[in-house]
């Protein structure tokens, strides 16, 4: 009935405005602080990535991630280009194929990310592989196939640092 619902949806509400007060495990931040944060990044870096996580009480809780740690470990540079790019891992399928007038399959990569690696934070060696459905990868796609967006002002950094590199040798 109507009010079973509205009694749900109150409930809920109340819910999430009290999550967003401090969703991000290990801060204070509240969600919309973590949002303007995050376009920042968007716009500085080209790419935001937030981990889908629990606290030690089983909570849900979000963790973002520099970007820089997302990289392919050393392990499986073998990989890079085929079926991890910069760091994502991504989906192989296997779809029917006729060749030689019979029918077989064979494997494909697809471009759906099926995990991420993360370099630790500390142990530059130390790779975590997170499933796909536990980030929240969020990029501007300039072009199909994209697996990592790029920052605004991707066009001109280059010439700004041959600029300032071109100032600081006349200034010698």
């Amino acid at each position: 009935d109507s009010k079973t619902l509205e009694a749900w949806n109150e409930s809920r509400a109340a819910r999430w405005e009290d999550w967003a007060k401090a969703p991000k495990l290990g801060s204070n931040l509240s969600l919309a602080e973590l949002t303007l944060q995050w376009e920042g990044m968007l716009f500085d870096v080209g790419n935001v990535i937030v981990q889908k996580t629990r606290d030690e009480n089983g909570l849900p809780k979000i963790q973002t991630i520099d970007f820089l740690r997302l990289q392919t470990p050393p392990n499986l540079a073998s990989e890079e280009g085929k079926t991890i790019i910069q760091g994502v891992k991504l989906t192989t399928i296997r779809v029917p194929v006729r060749v030689n007038g019979k029918m077989t399959t064979r494997e494909v990569v697809t471009g759906k990310p099926a995990s991420y690696f993360i370099r630790d934070e500390f142990d530059l060696t130390a790779f975590a592989e997170i499933p796909a459905d536990q980030i929240i990868h969020k990029f501007r796609a300039l072009r199909p196939g994209m697996m990592v967006g790029l920052p605004e002002a991707f066009s001109v950094i280059n010439k700004i640092i041959d600029y300032t590199d071109l100032h600081i040798q006349i200034g010698r």
